[in-house]
């Protein structure tokens, strides 16, 4: 009966994953403005620390005061792995966490047509986000909103 107690445990130990937590994606909580001084439209994204595996947001695009572009955002972390889910109205699509840099992580969902890839890097002041697909890269380019 302990043999078999025994392996019971070792088995639920092994296939119980722990998620793995957001904190570092921590940084990008908050308000940020698009940084384009030349741009006639208002483009910002925000971001909320949910639970210590959620982070939701939003980014959207005003032009004279009217949305035209609105997306809601969400990175979560899954039993074994980490997603940005993005949906601008027609439904969500995720994107994997494939890889993390100190300063870059790259989400990639190679089924979807456009993008393929969304892309963050920071500095200090500034984010980053790629948005990419086979030799298409449109980069939109943030900086935090002062309190």
């Amino acid at each position: 009966m302990r043999s078999y107690l025994l392996v019971f445990v070792t088995l639920l130990t092994f296939s119980c994953t722990e998620k793995e937590s957001l904190d570092q994606f921590y940084w990008m909580e908050g308000l940020w403005l698009k940084d384009d001084p030349d741009s006639m439209l208002y483009s910002c994204e925000s971001w909320t620390k949910i639970t210590p595996f959620e982070m939701s947001g939003f980014g959207m695009t005003l032009d004279s005061g009217d949305t035209i572009f609105y997306e809601e955002l969400q990175i979560i972390s899954g039993q074994s792995d980490i997603y940005y889910i993005a949906d601008v109205g027609d439904g969500p699509v995720s994107f994997k966490l494939t890889q993390v840099e100190s300063d870059r992580w790259v989400f990639e969902n190679p089924e979807h047509d456009f993008p393929q890839r969304i892309v963050y890097t920071k500095t200090d002041s500034t984010m980053t986000a790629y948005t990419e697909a086979a030799q298409v890269s449109i980069p939109f380019r943030f900086k935090r909103a002062k309190e």
